[in-house]
């Protein structure tokens, strides 16, 4: 019996884009080889592809492969830069990271020796749609601690896209500088991790922070179970991750109404297991003790 049916178009502009990529592919499966018989000529052929060929190649492909791709010549180089969206530099060079990356939308600073004010008050300048940042690296092999202090806040309110935002051994900023951060109503993580003058009040602006889903107080060593009961409205909030604060087992009460947590993380606090027991029955995704 012959078959009637009709088989289904593929539109034109799909086979063109994929025709276009696989051409793309096979021209970056030959870069390396090319690139070591001499200067390439960015005007021609593959080493001259149109800037939008050269976007769908690199959303194609991980960080190691795009620093290959930097070498292969000038107008590679430039394409990959134009189009980076992730970033983690050695040094907080502002001004560098918007003239050569003006697509990037994450930034990790933890790496950066002596985080300044500066270097933030730059980014903000710059309108960039970040979404992310991370300052200071909460453990015991970081070296060059931040320097930055609540005038870096006030920068960072300014960056209201924002929805990741990590705090890591800022020994200078303090509770009011925090208060800056509640303008940050798209933020859905928040980590304040080892900051020594923070306390209760500073990390609950965490309940003025609609969208919030996870918040990490670890290290904040003036946190007691105050932030708990704080944190009772928050009924949205997923991950509570806690550690070295002076929470003890009187606070745990307060979680009653924290009905989404899913992940609740001690580490080094006055609290007993015996004492976590009746919050099993709350459907936590994981508890560490």
């Amino acid at each position: 019996m012959p078959n009637d049916s009709v088989p289904a178009s593929v539109p034109e502009s799909d086979t063109s884009e994929a025709a276009d990529l696989a051409e793309a592919m096979e021209a970056l499966k030959q870069s390396e080889l090319r690139a070591a018989q001499g200067p390439i000529d960015p005007g021609t052929g593959w080493g001259g592809l149109p800037e939008g060929i050269m976007g769908i190649i690199l959303t194609h492909l991980d960080f190691s492969a795009l620093k290959r791709v930097r070498l292969v010549s000038d107008h590679w180089r430039y394409a990959a830069d134009r189009n980076l969206q992730e970033l983690s530099p050695s040094r907080p060079k502002a001004h560098t990271i918007v003239a050569k990356f003006p697509s990037v939308t994450s930034i990790d600073f933890s790496s950066c020796q002596n985080m300044r004010n500066r270097n933030l008050s730059l980014l903000a300048r710059r309108n960039l749609k970040l979404r992310s940042i991370a300052i200071g690296h909460a453990s015991a092999y970081a070296y060059g601690k931040p320097r930055i202090t609540n005038q870096a806040l006030s920068s960072l309110a300014q960056m209201t896209g924002l929805q990741s935002l990590r705090l890591a051994e800022c020994s200078a900023i303090t509770n009011n500088g925090m208060a800056q951060l509640s303008v940050l109503t798209q933020l859905r993580s928040l980590a304040v991790m080892c900051c020594p003058r923070i306390s209760d009040r500073g990390v609950a602006i965490a309940a003025k922070l609609p969208h919030l889903l996870h918040l990490n107080a670890y290290g904040c060593q003036k946190v007691t179970e105050q932030l708990l009961e704080q944190l009772q409205g928050h009924t949205q909030l997923e991950t509570l991750q806690l550690g070295f604060t002076r929470i003890q087992s009187t606070g745990l009460r307060f979680l009653r109404a924290l009905t989404n947590l899913r992940t609740l993380a001690f580490c080094a606090e006055d609290i007993s297991s015996s004492s976590l027991t009746v919050y099993w029955q709350q459907s936590l995704g994981s508890i560490i003790d």
